[in-house]
């Protein structure tokens, strides 16, 4: 093979790790990515769990309320 040859395949082989170690770059942001949104995610259910209860207790006491008011009339 000659010289010539050689540092094509030199040259492609160190454009070809550049674009490896970019690949991996990325990876690595989406990773973190996927991380903070799995993370967003199970907050926004402990939000959601949190609304519901306090609903529920809110229906509940609204029913007191109105037992209250008939027992009082």
């Amino acid at each position: 093979m000659p010289d010539s040859d050689i540092n094509v395949v030199i040259t492609r082989l160190g454009l070809l790790s550049d674009d490896v170690g970019e690949l991996k770059e990325t990876l690595r942001q989406i990773a973190s990515a996927v991380t903070r949104l799995a993370l967003v995610e199970a907050r926004q259910m402990q939000t959601n769990e949190a609304l519901s209860r306090a609903f529920k207790q809110i229906d509940k006491l609204d029913l007191f309320r109105k037992n209250l008011q008939s027992f009082v009339r």
